[in-house]
C-alpha cells in the first residue's frame, strides 16, 4: 500500500476498494517491515473494517477516514492489549482497561486499529534500537537505523504498511524518524492534543502526533482529533483550493544554526530554501538568538532527564533494572544528580525564551534541518555503546530545541544525501500555532510538488 490516507477515503467512497480488502492486503504485507510492531489487533480491524465499510456502502462515514488503516506506538493504551512501552520488564503488565483518548476519538471517527508499534525502550532514543523486541531498520537502506523513539510508526508507513501512524515526541520522537525515512512527521503543541492513556516520559515535553507520506493526512488528522469529520475533503480540488487560498507564509531561518549540520544537509536544506525562493516564498536569514540561548542550555542539561529519572527512579534502583536495555538505563541514570533548582531554572529559562521567540518570529515560521545528519549505520551503534551515546546526543540536539521551546513543527523530506539517506526539513511556529504550520506546510508541499 503506497496511498496516502486521502487518496483510500476516494478510493472507498467511488467503490474502488474497501476497507476489508486494504486489510486483508495489509497483513499479508505485515513482514515487509521487520520488528515493525509488537503486537497486532487483527480482530478489532477487522471488526472495525467491517463496519466501515457498511457505512460506506449506505454512504453515511463516520468521517473522511472511516475504515482508514492506523498504527499506534506502543505507548498508547488500546482497550484488551499491553501497554509495553518497549520494554520487556511490561510484557506481562495488565491489559489496559481502556483506550487512550487519542484512540477512542479516532476510533469514533472510525479509523481501523492495526496494531501496535516498536521503539526506543521507555522512548528514551533518538536512535529507535530495541534489543527486546527486535529493532525496526531504515526504510531506504536496512543497515541503517530508522529513527527514534517512534521507529516502529515510521517505518510502517515508509514500508506502506498503512498509511498513518501516531507517535509521540519528547526530544524528537517523531520528526527524527520522519525526517530519517522520508516521510512527513508533525510533532504538535503540548496541549494541542489529550495525552490520558499514553504512557510518559517527561510530562512537561511529550507531546503526540503522527507520522504519513502527505501533509494533507497530519492536517486531517488534526481536524480529526478536533471532531472534524472533513468529509467536503472528498471533493476532487478541496485540498489544492485550500491551499491556495492560504496566504505564502513568510520563513526565516538562522544560518549559524544550519552551519552545524552535516555538509550534505546543509546543501540540501539551501537547495530547498532556493526552490522555495523561486517559488515565491519569502525567505530571511536572521540570527534568532533565542534558539542559541536554548541550544546552549540543551548542551549544558536537558530537561527531560530529570523528567525521565524521576519517573522511574524506583526501578532504577530495583532488581529489576537488571531487564532494561543497558544504553537506556546508563542514559536515565546520568540524570539521578541533577539538582531540584537546576530544574526549577530550566522551567524559568524555558518561559523566557519562549517569550523572546515568539517577540522575534511573530506569525513567521522558522525553517532548519530537522536532524544534523542522516541515518546512521546500525552496526556501528549497536557494537560500541560511547559511540551510541554520541551519535544520540548528535541526532536529537536539533529536535530538542522545538521540543524545549514547545514549538508545533512539521518534518519534510527534501532530499537525499550522497549515500541515498533521506534529508528532512522543518517548518515550525510558535506555542500554539499548530493549524498556521499545518495550513503552511500544504502549501509549501503544493508548490513543490
Amino acid at each position: 500500500m503506497t496511498a496516502t490516507a486521502l487518496d483510500l477515503a476516494h478510493a472507498y467512497a467511488t467503490g474502488n476498494t474497501c476497507p476489508i480488502k486494504v486489510l486483508d492486503t495489509l497483513y499479508e504485507h505485515i513482514d515487509d517491515a521487520p520488528n515493525a510492531f509488537i503486537s497486532l489487533t487483527k480482530e478489532l480491524a477487522y471488526a472495525q473494517a467491517q463496519s466501515a465499510k457498511i457505512r460506506w456502502q449506505r454512504g453515511n462515514p463516520l468521517s473522511i477516514f472511516d475504515g482508514i488503516p492506523i498504527a499506534y506506538k506502543d505507548l498508547f493504551d488500546i482497550k484488551h492489549t499491553i501497554t509495553t512501552a518497549g520494554a520487556k520488564l511490561r510484557m506481562h503488565a495488565p491489559p489496559a482497561t481502556q483506550d487512550a483518548q487519542v484512540v477512542s476519538t479516532l476510533h469514533h471517527m472510525g479509523l481501523t486499529c492495526v496494531g501496535k508499534t516498536n521503539l526506543s525502550e521507555f522512548a528514551y532514543s533518538g536512535l529507535g534500537l530495541n534489543p527486546h523486541f527486535g529493532t525496526p531498520t531504515n526504510v531506504t537502506n536496512p543497515d541503517h537505523v530508522a529513527g527514534g523513539s517512534s521507529s516502529g510508526s515510521a517505518t510502517v508507513v515508509g514500508h506502506g504498511i498503512v498509511p498513518l501512524a501516531m507517535g509521540t515526541d519528547t526530544a524528537g520522537s517523531i520528526r527524527i524518524p520522519a525526517s530519517f525515512n522520508g516521510l512527513v512527521g508533525f510533532r504538535a503543541s503540548r496541549q494541542r492534543y489529550d495525552k490520558q492513556g499514553v504512557f510518559p516520559l517527561a510530562d512537561s515535553l511529550d507531546t503526540l502526533g503522527p507520522i504519513a507520506h502527505d501533509v494533507i493526512d497530519c492536517l486531517l488528522i488534526d481536524e480529526l482529533l478536533h471532531h472534524q469529520p472533513c468529509l467536503d475533503w472528498l471533493n476532487d480540488n478541496h485540498p489544492t483550493r485550500l491551499a491556495q487560498s492560504h496566504a505564502l507564509p513568510t520563513l526565516v531561518f538562522d544560518p549559524a544554526i544550519v552551519a552545524l549540520a552535516d555538509d550534505d544537509v546543509q546543501a540540501c536544506f539551501h537547495e530547498w530554501v532556493q526552490t522555495l525562493t523561486k517559488a515565491g516564498f519569502y525567505i530571511r536569514a536572521e540570527t534568532i538568538t533565542a534558539l542559541h540561548d536554548t541550544l546552549a542550555c540543551i548542551n549544558e542539561q536537558w530537561l527531560g532527564s530529570a523528567e525521565a529519572y524521576t519517573l522511574h527512579e524506583e526501578l532504577l534502583h530495583s532488581p529489576q533494572a537488571d531487564e532494561l536495555d543497558r544504553r537506556v538505563r546508563t542514559r536515565l541514570m546520568l540524570a539521578k544528580d541533577i539538582k531540584a533548582s537546576t530544574q526549577i531554572r530550566l522551567y524559568a529559562r524555558r518561559t523566557v525564551y519562549q517569550q523572546a521567540l515568539m517577540h522575534k518570529l511573530g506569525n513567521r515560521l522558522l525553517i532548519m534541518p530537522t536532524v544534523r545528519h542522516t541515518a546512521p549505520s546500525l552496526a556501528k551503534l549497536e557494537a560500541d555503546d560511547d559511540y551510541f551515546a554520541h551519535i544520540n546526543a548528535q541526532t536529537l540536539n536539533f529536535t530538542m530545541i522545538g521540543s524545549f521551546l514547545d514549538m508545533p513543527t512539521l518534518s519534510l523530506p527534501i532530499g537525499t544525501d550522497a549515500q541515498g539517506l533521506p534529508i528532512g526539513a522543518s517548518v515550525a511556529g510558535v506555542t500554539g500555532s499548530d493549524r498556521q504550520v499545518l495550513m503552511s506546510g500544504q502549501v509549501i508541499q503544493m508548490y513543490l510538488s
